[in-house]
């Protein structure tokens, strides 16, 4: 599954299952989870969590980036997108279920927005240490170092303390515990997938989306 890009409503929902990471590229900062490489997958790469990212709720829809604006984006996957089921377009416009979705996308890319800065004040603070340079991608990987937060000045912990940075920089901390092999039976596997029918799939998006348990009973920061 890969990298996952994170909203701030949703971390205190996954900082129990997944294992949480900040990205620098250039001046852009992201928090991210990366799927596979932690305890949330079975022996079968299935989905054995409670919750499950934002964005893995919405597939095969997602947030892409046209000529520097953000616009909903579809993947071209025949298990959804078919000629037979429901239209995503209807007489030029989005159907009623797609603009659901689009708007809450936008609400996610607000969180995302969010998070970005959240990261950023944390490096800014100095309580932040390199794990994984760039590589060809530019993208590095960061993790909150403890000795470093456990000495930051006054004003800096103030400073993350006020606007929420502090919460992210313990959330980040304790999502560490999910970053080891699974050790889960195959038998409690449960397929991240939608259903197949193609004019089903649209509605169980949205019910994933607005399922309380699924989305974490509210986000750790907000």
């Amino acid at each position: 599954m890969g990298v996952i890009p994170l909203a701030s409503q949703e971390i205190g929902a996954l900082v129990t299952e997944f294992p949480i990471y900040f990205g620098q590229h250039q001046a852009d900062w992201t928090v991210f989870t990366d799927l596979g490489t932690g305890s949330e997958l079975d022996t079968d790469g299935l989905l054995v969590t409670r919750v499950r990212p934002f964005l893995v709720k919405t597939y095969p829809f997602t947030a892409m980036s046209v000529e520097g604006n953000w616009a909903l984006g579809i993947f071209d996957d025949p298990k959804y997108v078919s000629d037979s089921g429901r239209p995503f377009f209807e007489d030029g416009k989005s159907a009623p279920t797609v603009k659901q979705v689009t708007k809450r996308m936008a609400e996610f890319l607000e969180g995302m927005k969010l998070a970005s800065s959240l990261a950023k004040s944390l490096a800014d603070a100095g309580v932040l240490r390199c794990d994984k340079p760039a590589d060809t991608t530019d993208w590095s990987v960061w993790q909150v170092d403890e000795a470093k937060l456990a000495r930051i000045e006054p004003d800096k912990l103030h400073a993350v303390h006020q606007n929420g940075g502090l919460a992210l920089a313990y959330a980040q901390l304790i999502s560490q515990g999910n970053a080891r092999a699974s050790t889960r039976p195959k038998s409690r596997s449960a397929p991240a997938t939608l259903p197949k029918m193609s004019d089903e799939f649209l509605d169980a998006i949205l019910n994933d989306i607005d399922d309380p348990n699924a989305d974490g009973m509210g986000g750790f920061i907000q």
